[in-house]
């Protein structure tokens, strides 16, 4: 019986946006929503921070999302330091590998390098946890979160081509907004040409300090040019943040009331609310 609900990448054109805090925030959000989900989190860029932050512990022998999409065989899942007290939830992972960048070349080799990840998916998944998954990844899993390279390459591109929707994070600073440009345009072109019935969750605003002026200024600007478009969750800046992951925590765990932790909380709640109607 499938019970994977929706799949989201984060997408961004470059580093520094809350992308990967976005992925593993909206994990934990989601959890805290029903201790019983099964999220999975994909790190397909090759810094591998979401990885760490989850307790990745890299050794030899162990796959990764770098020999499933190499191979075109089935996503290794592990556990992570995300888990449910019921024991039949928990946030799960499909590792980055430090290679991760390199595996474009093999995706060339392809007779379509864009959707790779999608032949990854139709395979019985390589679990290597202490739940007994089903094999198809679709009962697996409620949700499948995708953290992507800051680039707009070939890895992004396949995981649009598994995607159901895409967020895209960005800040209000002026150099930001032209990576959004590019980022819109590429979701767009994709669309079009590749996955039709995928859909733009939204833009996301992260990061943000509305006492200041270039801020609010800046934000109206994008908001302005993108309208609805722009997701009506705001993530605003806090250092709650920066102190989970240093000494890593889930953010629900170490600070559930700071303001972060309940605007994720409101994304989440958002997501599971337009599932359930589309559903009725």
């Amino acid at each position: 019986m499938e019970r994977l609900k929706e799949v989201i990448s984060t997408v961004a054109m470059k580093g520094g946006t809350g992308k990967t805090t976005t992925v593993i925030t909206l994990a934990g959000a989601l959890m805290q929503c029903n201790k019983n989900l099964r999220i999975l989190v994909i790190d397909l860029d090759s810094q591998g921070n979401i990885s760490t932050l989850l307790g990745w512990n890299q050794q030899a022998g162990k796959r990764t999302i770098y020999e499933a999409l190499r191979d075109k065989n089935s996503l290794p899942i592990y556990e992570t330091n995300i888990k449910s007290e019921s024991g039949k939830g928990g946030v799960f992972l499909v590792p980055f590998h430090p290679l991760l960048s390199s595996v474009e070349i093999e995706l060339s080799r392809s007779m379509q390098p864009k959707v790779v990840l999608r032949k990854c998916f139709g395979k019985a998944i390589d679990d290597n946890t202490s739940q007994s998954l089903p094999d198809d990844i679709t009962e697996a899993f409620d949700y499948i979160l995708l953290d992507c390279p800051p680039a707009l390459n070939d890895i992004t591109f396949n995981a649009m081509s598994v995607s159901d929707s895409v967020i895209i994070p960005v800040q209000a600073e002026r150099l930001a907004m032209d990576g959004l440009g590019v980022a819109m345009d590429a979701f767009q072109e994709f669309k079009e040409e590749l996955k039709p019935d995928m859909k733009l969750k939204g833009i996301l605003f992260t990061m943000l300090n509305e006492r200041t002026s270039a801020t609010k200024s800046l934000s109206k600007i994008i908001t302005d040019n993108y309208k609805d478009q722009v997701l009506d969750v705001r993530i605003h800046r806090c250092t709650k943040v920066v102190e989970a992951q240093a000494m890593g925590l889930d953010l629900y765990d170490y600070a559930p009331s700071c303001t972060t932790a309940q605007d994720y909380l409101q994304l989440a709640k958002k997501i599971i609310n337009a599932y359930k109607k589309g559903k009725k």
